[in-house]
């Protein structure tokens, strides 16, 4: 997918950090970032943003609900 303004974002930031606020500001995603400067541009540009601790939540929640999901289905299976 082509990425609209990256390059602007070069002047401050790494490779890696442009492409991604480039890429959530014109998706209007959340951007995972822990760079203390990318968070910078990207408050500036009101682009949502999570850091490594926000990823690990999202995923703790994602094992608890697939957890939940298996648990149901075996309790679903048994009652038939």
């Amino acid at each position: 997918m082509p990425v609209n303004n990256y390059a602007a974002y070069l002047k401050s930031l790494h490779s890696g950090e442009a492409g991604v606020i480039a890429l959530a500001k014109q998706m209007n995603g959340i951007a995972a970032l822990d760079d203390l400067d990318a968070k910078k541009v990207s408050e500036k540009e009101n682009i949502r943003l999570t850091g490594t601790l926000g990823i690990v939540k999202v995923g703790y929640k994602l094992l608890d609900f697939i957890s939940t999901l298996r648990s149901q289905r075996q309790s679903a299976a048994v009652q038939f």
